[in-house]
């Protein structure tokens, strides 16, 4: 009980101190006249920017960045699973002629809320055909580790490890199957990154990446997205 308490008053804490970012943080997009690309962004709360202290140093900002001239539309939204992103992105796809680059981050989600194995491959499965229906080139990521994050303590952080590694295992599958391209940032080990300077990499929250952490992720990402317009 006293653990339950203790982890319970601490976790709290940290969202507490993260809740700034909860409220005020906006979604990067960026509209410019007569652009040369068009890119989507969608996905969870990674993919809207919490924990970045300004839109512009999210991975959608930094895209923009890389991008000047290209017309960025984001429709992420905290919390948001596999299936949601799904949900938003057939609206999208009736509306909109094809974008250029559809970049998805998304999955955390349902690491922490355990979705199930099999509803969730078909749930990737059936998302990344109408990514490739929206756009001309699909990129997607999840958070890494999560059971890395310096807010889960033990044995709640090797739960997550163990879920992170199955759904890691899940999107390799079937982004292979679709032939969409997978960011894989386990493999990169960003994870460990993180954990050496947990202040500079995390958020205040302790979960979610700082604009730090998302430079770090954009790095994987850019090395992924430069040949796509060239």
């Amino acid at each position: 009980i006293l653990w339950i308490l203790y982890h319970g008053i601490r976790i709290g804490m940290l969202f507490y101190r993260g809740r700034d970012s909860y409220f005020s943080t906006t979604a990067f997009e960026q509209h410019v006249a007569n652009p040369e690309y068009r890119i989507l962004v969608a996905g969870d709360s990674t993919a809207f920017g919490i924990g970045a202290k300004k839109p512009e140093e999210s991975t959608a900002g930094r895209l923009g960045a890389l991008y000047p001239h290209a017309e960025i539309s984001n429709i992420s939204k905290s919390g948001d699973r596999v299936v949601d992103t799904l949900i938003k992105l057939r609206e999208v796809s009736t509306v909109s002629e094809k974008y250029n680059l559809l970049l998805m981050q998304v999955g955390a989600n349902d690491i922490t809320r355990r979705t199930p194995l099999d509803k969730l491959q078909k749930d990737l499965g059936d998302l990344l055909d109408v990514a490739n229906e929206t756009s001309q080139q699909v990129i997607i990521l999840h958070s890494a580790d999560v059971g890395t994050a310096p807010i889960f303590p033990e044995p709640i952080d090797w739960y997550l490890g163990r879920q992170s590694r199955m759904v890691r295992d899940l999107f390799l599958q079937v982004t292979a199957e679709k032939r969409v391209t997978y960011v894989d940032l386990l493999q990169a080990g960003t994870d460990d990154i993180f954990l050496h300077d947990v202040e500079r990499y995390y958020a205040a929250d302790h979960f979610h990446p700082s604009g730090e952490g998302y430079r770090v992720w954009f790095e994987q990402i850019e090395k992924v997205i430069k040949p796509l317009f060239n």
